[in-house]
């Protein structure tokens, strides 16, 4: 047993016949093996000779959901994405905020860490029981619909969390609790 191999190791076999015409050149047949587990040592077997690396973690962002006319965009800002990427030597992995039809749980089976950023936008009301926002208030209900229950469920895998600004509010909200949507307006804050 190799040093990289762990007893939950994923295994994929490939079997590469010759070149791509008209690109590369004919290569010997050659059986390349596969072995990874997130967050551990990815190991590549090339006709029996093993090459072995540690995997960067993989952190989540779920994105904002905006639209930039006529198109809806995905979008996390780079001011999130690169300390993710220089600062912690991880890979950042965005999320697009497409609610139920993403399978969340397969997401989180992918993830050593998630990141809640902020965002301009808030959460809407309905989700913590909180009276209808002032007419335009910015809201992001694909975003809400995709980071409350990918909050939750990251919660309960023991998954590590971090929340900052509006993922500090969708973390509260998961928690139980409510906003003041308004706070710069409420007398001592």
């Amino acid at each position: 047993v190799s040093s990289c191999q762990a007893p939950s190791v994923v295994q994929r076999r490939i079997t590469l016949f010759g070149g791509c015409w008209p690109d590369y050149p004919p290569m010997p047949d050659r059986e390349i093996a596969i072995y990874s587990t997130i967050g551990h040592p990815v190991c590549l077997r090339v006709s029996g000779l093993e090459y072995c690396m540690c995997a960067k973690p993989v952190i989540g962002i779920a994105a904002d959901r905006r639209v930039v006319e006529p198109h809806p965009v995905h979008l996390v800002s780079e001011n999130y994405i690169t300390p993710i990427r220089d600062g912690a030597d991880a890979f950042p992995f965005i999320l697009p905020s497409l609610g139920e039809s993403i399978d969340l749980d397969h997401a989180i089976e992918h993830l050593d860490g998630f990141f809640c950023t902020g965002s301009p936008s808030n959460v809407e009301p309905h989700n913590y029981g909180g009276e209808p926002s002032k007419p335009g208030t910015w809201h992001d209900p694909e975003r809400d619909q995709t980071a409350l229950p990918l909050i939750a469920k990251v919660l309960d895998a023991g998954v590590p969390l971090l929340a900052v600004c509006r993922g500090f509010q969708e973390l509260n909200v998961v928690l139980g609790g409510t906003l003041h949507q308004l706070v710069h307006e409420v007398p001592g804050y």
